[in-house]
């Protein structure tokens, strides 16, 4: 997805999500709006997550590259004789001790 397509659907869905929280409390628990009230909320809870997620694996993909190797975050330092380094390399972080 498109950085702007998931800034857009993200703000959709926090709109839907936020208006339909407001008309909750003001709806009877016996009335057909208010089922359709939860569904709406469920439904649009499942895309924001989804939206969330797709945005999250992108930018992973992004700082690890299309080769998904080891790439060096930062280096620093630990007192004063330990100088470590972290790295990411399939999901996982290292603390490499140099």
């Amino acid at each position: 997805m498109e950085p702007h397509l998931g800034r857009i659907a993200f703000n959709i869905v926090v709109l839907l999500v936020v208006l339909t929280l407001i008309s909750l409390p003001f709806l009877r628990r016996d009335s057909p709006e208010f089922i359709v009230s939860i569904l709406a909320l469920m439904f649009s809870l499942v895309f924001l997550s989804l939206v969330v997620w797709d945005v999250r694996r992108q930018a992973k993909k992004e700082m690890l590259g299309n080769q998904g190797g080891t790439i060096k975050l930062e280096s620093f330092k630990f007192g004063v004789n330990c100088r470590c380094s972290a790295s990411i390399s399939k999901n996982v972080v290292f603390l490499i001790n140099n």
